[in-house]
């Protein structure tokens, strides 16, 4: 018979598990971050989200990260991606010190192609997942529920 094909046809050629080794977003410092307590300032359609996060810095050396923030749309005309990035900010934190990060996401980065060709943004809810890596933010998502323009608002 031949070896390539059946039931588990590849799978014997397989040589790692499946994931990648460094997540995007993923990056090497010289101390231990920590993004903490992530949570919505502002949303609207017009003027986007501002989220924010505490980032404290769990090791013995200053540094910096950048903290990312990712959306998802769950119910959209169109499929959306699970993630997709939407802001990010680097904070630099000294040792055993902790900062507020502020991350504005535009509204234009909510928005995305529909149907009839037009580029906009719609009203509803949205996850933010907010961390140092696409993989992070899982643990404390973001749910923020925009709500429809104002009539006479672009």
């Amino acid at each position: 018979t031949d070896e390539y094909h059946g039931p588990a046809r590849g799978a014997r050629l397989l040589d790692c598990e499946g994931s990648p080794k460094w997540r995007f977003g993923e990056g090497m410092g010289y101390t231990a971050m920590a993004v903490l307590e992530p949570r919505c300032v502002h949303a609207s359609l017009e003027a986007g989200v501002r989220l924010s996060c505490r980032v404290h810095n769990t090791g013995a050396r200053d540094g910096s990260t950048v903290v990312q923030a990712y959306a998802r749309q769950p119910v959209a005309e169109r499929s959306q991606p699970v993630r997709r990035l939407v802001a990010f900010a680097r904070v630099a934190v000294e040792a055993g010190d902790a900062v507020e990060a502020v991350l504005d996401v535009p509204a234009e980065a909510l928005a995305y192609t529909h149907r009839d060709g037009t580029r906009r943004a719609d009203p509803g809810r949205f996850i933010f997942f907010v961390g140092q890596h696409a993989s992070d933010g899982a643990d404390e998502p973001v749910e923020v529920d925009i709500p429809a323009a104002a009539p006479g608002v672009a």
